[in-house]
């Protein structure tokens, strides 16, 4: 049996009516009313303008039922007045339309689902119906809730690939609830869903820095238990300060602990912190000793930083190894800085191809230092003055201070050749 409150479910349109004017047989569409405020309104008001076919008076109208606000409670109204806006496309409608049957469907002995003939299934189906309409139209928390329906099977038939699917579009727009359940989703893989603990991580540690408690609760458990990434996590987030309180003394305390069983990223950090001296007296051999080791496993920061290192002690050769290797995995500044190496000869044979081909790439990437310096090297001859004209003109705009200055020598050669 179709009920009222499922039409816009099977596909009933609701039609505009024709109002008829002028000559006859000259059809227009009714005006629509006036846009309206529809929580200044008075109950009076409001159910007035509901009752006219006003979206946002209805979807008022239901809400102060539901809550009981100003009116008698209920509920079987408010399911109406949602229902109405609902099938005319109204997102919050569709959203605590879905709300609402979700709650029914968890409350079988309910009376207002003997009011209304329904059984708890099928009021977790429409649940799971209007949860999908919302979340189509990009509600992020309709999103969440399809995809907890989804992995539950409730209301619908059970499927965990599709649930990560709406877990990671809500996810990516933020919603912390998202984040921890496609988190834990990826960590422990399931029916079609494959297992990927690293990306599983992220999403769990993006909760975590929102507060999320289960989240926080999983990594501190892990850490205690001797987990080198929750280790590492928790230490950042006693770092920052986020969902735990700050606490530079226990982040150094998990780094150290990630660090002793080989994980990159805490061997990365508990590095940093050593080099310039942060909580800990300053040990520029022990960072560069964890540097190393962070390296080796292929840590593209700690590349840097160590081919940083090697450069300042003249050990030029082993510079050039470690930023080749972290340049070839992206990194622009390893890329700039191997461009210099090449530009001026050190650690290599000079080579001014290959000097344009790194600063060229860490250019791309947005790196300023290198469009001055490709500005440069490409600079002063007749046929690549543009071409350094408009890699000045890049970092320029990042506010770099020498390419302003580039781009006005530049200028001046061009007017000094051309009165000639």
């Amino acid at each position: 049996m179709a009920h009222w409150w499922t039409k816009g479910l099977l596909g009933a349109a609701v039609l505009p009516m024709l109002m008829w004017a002028g000559q006859a047989g000259s059809p227009v569409w009714a005006a629509e009313p006036p846009p309206v405020k529809a929580a200044a309104l008075s109950v009076d008001e409001l159910r007035t303008q509901a009752r006219a076919g006003q979206v946002a008076a209805q979807v008022e109208w239901a809400s102060r039922l539901r809550a009981g606000q100003g009116v008698a409670k209920d509920e079987g109204e408010a399911l109406h007045w949602f229902t109405e806006a609902a099938m005319k496309g109204h997102v919050e409608a569709q959203f605590a339309l879905a709300q609402m049957f979700a709650e029914l469907g968890q409350d079988p002995q309910s009376p207002l689902l003997a009011r209304l003939a329904l059984s708890a299934s099928q009021s977790q189906r429409d649940a799971a119906g209007w949860f999908r309409r919302a979340a189509e139209q990009g509600h992020v928390q309709a999103q969440y809730e399809r995809g907890r329906m989804l992995a539950e099977g409730r209301g619908v038939v059970r499927n965990q690939r599709e649930a990560v699917e709406w877990y990671t579009q809500a996810a990516e727009q933020g919603l912390a609830d998202a984040q921890q359940a496609l988190g834990f989703m990826l960590v422990n893989g399931g029916i079609g869903v494959t297992r990927d603990v690293p990306e599983g991580l992220r999403w769990l540690y993006a909760a975590a820095q929102q507060g999320q408690p289960l989240a926080i609760s999983w990594y501190r458990q892990g850490a205690e238990s001797g987990y080198p990434p929750a280790q590492y996590t928790l230490g950042l987030l006693h770092a920052k300060g986020q969902g735990v309180a700050k606490d530079d003394q226990a982040a150094l305390s998990w780094y150290r602990k990630a660090a002793e069983q080989g994980w990159p990223d805490a061997q990365y950090a508990l590095g940093r912190r050593l080099e310039v001296g942060e909580g800990v007296p300053k040990d520029e051999q022990a960072a560069a000793a964890l540097y190393f080791n962070a390296a080796r496993q292929d840590h593209v920061q700690a590349q840097l930083r160590l081919g940083w290192m090697l450069d300042q002690m003249g050990r030029d050769k082993e510079a050039v190894s470690w930023y080749l290797r972290a340049a070839n995995q992206g990194n622009a500044s390893a890329q700039f800085n191997l461009g210099v190496m090449f530009h001026s000869g050190e650690g290599v044979p000079p080579n001014r191809e290959q000097a344009e081909a790194w600063y060229r790439r860490a250019a791309e990437q947005g790196h300023a230092n290198a469009q001055n310096e490709l500005g440069r090297l490409l600079g002063g001859g007749f046929f690549r003055d543009d071409e350094a004209e408009y890699w000045f003109r890049k970092a320029a705009a990042q506010g770099h201070v020498q390419a302003q200055q580039n781009l006005e020598k530049l200028a001046q050669m061009k007017k000094a050749r051309g009165a000639r």
